[in-house]
């Protein structure tokens, strides 16, 4: 029963990340490209930056090579945190997008639907939380 439970909600994710690549590619994409460069530069930022810190403070290496390579580290990181916040910005249009897929895939299911089914309370039930689900399941 776990494993079957496991399956359905790994199904799912996988079917939500391909409505989401259904209706834009790019933000798939360009969701990618943000969290890794995120992860990486924090990797980096926590590591290798402080690392070089304490070794130039050790080693008495000379103030401007320090603050060049903390400037550089800052200059990237103002860089990461703009792009986060355009991808939000991409995000917002994005999702538009995926709404309007996911709802015109809907649509098309609806009209094969002869009428008088939608006269069924069962059916229609099903039918309005379909659409709702839809609504609430966006990006």
């Amino acid at each position: 029963m776990k494993k079957e439970k496991k399956e359905n909600i790994l199904g799912s994710i996988c079917n939500a990340i391909y409505q989401i690549w259904q209706g834009d590619h790019a933000i798939v994409y360009f969701s990618f490209y943000k969290n890794i460069s995120e992860e990486i530069f924090g990797a980096l930022f926590g590591i290798y930056l402080i690392k070089f810190i304490y070794e130039s403070i050790e080693e008495r290496v000379d103030f401007s090579k320090l603050f060049i390579m903390v400037s550089i580290f800052c200059i990237i990181h103002v860089i990461i945190h703009l792009t986060s916040a355009f991808h939000s910005y991409c995000q917002k249009i994005a999702e538009m997008k995926v709404y309007r897929h996911i709802f015109q895939k809907v649509i098309k299911r609806a009209k094969r639907i002869k009428i008088d089914q939608y006269e069924n309370p069962d059916f229609y039930d099903k039918f309005s939380r379909a659409l709702d689900e839809a609504l609430e399941q966006g990006i």
